[in-house]
């Protein structure tokens, strides 16, 4: 029988030029894994057994820290949106906070309509308009110092002269 031809004495030469190659590479494959038996890559059962787990240990490990960096961020992005939903504001690095909070004022229109308005509370202070309380300190104030220019006059509190003896 001629090499490369079959039975019948056709060529087949393709087929048989694969198998050859495939023969090779097995072979060069089982030398491979002799040399490394020697070093000691490959031991037996034990050793594969071992790596595996090892292997497996170490992917639990990378998916764990990976599931941790998301539920960080989660909690950050809830924490920021449970700010944002109080009105508050600041930096979201975590460098030095000035949270602003919103605080509604109202406010009548010409008609005497009331409108509710939004503003900042830093904004506001700045601005120089006063809160409610300190407004009513100033009127409290006003009211004493109107007493006590009574009381110098002569009048007592509810402001009539009293008789001189």
């Amino acid at each position: 029988m001629i090499r490369g031809r079959g039975e019948d004495g056709r060529k087949r030469r393709r087929r048989w030029k694969k198998e050859e190659k495939m023969e090779e590479r097995r072979e060069r494959r089982r030398g491979d894994e002799k040399e490394k038996e020697k070093m000691g890559e490959i031991g037996g059962e034990d050793e594969r057994k071992k790596r595996e787990k090892e292997d497996g240990r170490k992917k639990r490990e990378k998916e764990g820290e990976c599931r941790r960096k998301k539920e960080k961020e989660g909690d950050k992005k809830r924490e920021e949106w449970g700010r944002r939903e109080r009105g508050e504001r600041g930096r979201e690095d975590g460098r030095k906070r000035r949270e602003r909070r919103w605080e509604k004022e109202e406010i009548e229109d010409e008609r005497g309509r009331r409108r509710g308005r939004r503003r900042w509370k830093k904004e506001e202070i700045e601005d120089g308009e006063r809160k409610k309380g300190e407004e009513k300190k100033r009127e409290k104030n006003g009211e004493e110092k109107e007493e006590e220019k009574m009381r110098e006059r002569g009048g007592g509190e509810d402001g009539r002269k009293r008789k001189r003896r």
